[in-house]
């Protein structure tokens, strides 16, 4: 049996889709694969901002791992890939040998948003069709792309892990006055509605994040705030953010976008909001400011306790049932 992996990533920047590709890509250098071939457009460099992370620095001088700009040699019955950009598809297909066969392509599906039409000039949609292994990343996504799926196809839901831990911060006593209020600028200006409207409330106080930022700088921002507004698009496959920000112990206040319903639980581990509502938020947060320290600390524990359910040691027990599954079909 191949003990080789083919991964087709759109970048090394360090956003969800391409962390969880290479969270599992370092899944397949646990469970056993010794040749693992990284394959991108981009050429790769050790600056990069994604190996700056402790657990995919070593990658990059790792002896079964090399990088790619292309497919360097013929996909052979056994051989095993993953995609997650749905043109990144044919990268994979046309490396496939004559005696190979589209089951040993993974299409990992990380967001909602593959069931609309209008995503990736509807591409997105037709490429469930086709038929190739596939993972998706909740159950949220699953049900959202179900219609559109390949009746002949293995499909596997693994629900998504993360290194949350890097995030981790204990804390306990309500909340403190001000309450320093956190977000991010990437998705949604939401965040800078909410601020200006109470720019003269002596409540609160903001910060913002609005570039690109290393794993460092996102930790610094989540352990200097009390709450965290949740600002994401309008379709998610999970939104990293969120879970993080429970790490950290803040307050989350977020909308119901799809995926982030994994692990939101409105009025239990978080807040509910309208998208884009910046007066929800605003009322939310005005809410905050009365509530007792028990209601407090009782949510978040609760956001704590969610945490367990997603831990990379979990994708990588999803993952490994999934391979051994295909390695007795193809």
């Amino acid at each position: 049996m191949s003990e080789r992996f083919v991964f087709v990533t759109p970048s090394y920047n360090p956003v969800g889709g391409v962390v969880t590709m290479f969270d599992y890509l370092n899944h397949a250098l646990a469970i056993g694969f010794t040749e693992v071939q990284v394959v991108c457009r981009f050429p790769v460099g050790e600056h990069e901002p994604l190996f700056a992370m402790d657990r995919f620095r070593s990658l990059l001088t790792n002896e079964h791992v090399s990088f790619h700009l292309e497919v360097p040699s013929q996909l052979e019955p056994g051989d095993l890939s993953m995609f997650s950009w749905p043109t990144d598809y044919h990268t994979l297909e046309a490396a496939l040998g004559p005696e190979s066969s589209t089951d040993q392509i993974i299409h990992i599906v990380q967001n909602v948003r593959h069931a609309n039409p209008q995503f990736a000039e509807g591409y997105g949609v037709r490429i469930l069709g086709r038929r190739m292994s596939r993972v998706s990343i909740t159950h949220e996504v699953t049900e959202a792309c179900r219609p559109f799926l390949n009746p002949n196809s293995m499909t596997d839901t693994i629900v998504e892990g993360h290194a949350w831990e890097y995030f981790s911060l204990t804390r306990a006593s309500g909340l403190p006055n001000p309450i320093k209020v956190g977000y991010t600028t990437w998705k949604s200006s939401v965040g800078d509605e909410v601020a200006r409207i109470l720019r003269d409330d002596p409540r609160f106080e903001f910060e913002a994040i609005r570039s690109t930022a290393v794993w460092s700088e996102l930790r610094e921002l989540y352990h200097g705030c009390d709450a965290f507004l949740g600002c994401p698009g309008p379709e998610e496959g999970f939104y990293l953010p969120g879970i993080e920000a429970f790490a950290a112990g803040c307050i989350l206040i977020v909308p119901d976008v799809g995926g982030n319903m994994a692990y939101s639980r409105f009025e239990d581990n978080c807040l509910p909001v309208d998208f884009e509502d910046a007066e929800g938020y605003v009322a939310q947060l005005q809410s905050l400011a009365e509530e007792l320290p028990t209601e407090i600390d009782r949510m978040r524990s609760a956001a704590y306790e969610t945490l367990s359910l997603h831990t990379l040691e979990k994708e990588q027990e999803g993952f490994a049932q999934v391979v051994s599954k295909l390695r007795g079909q193809i």
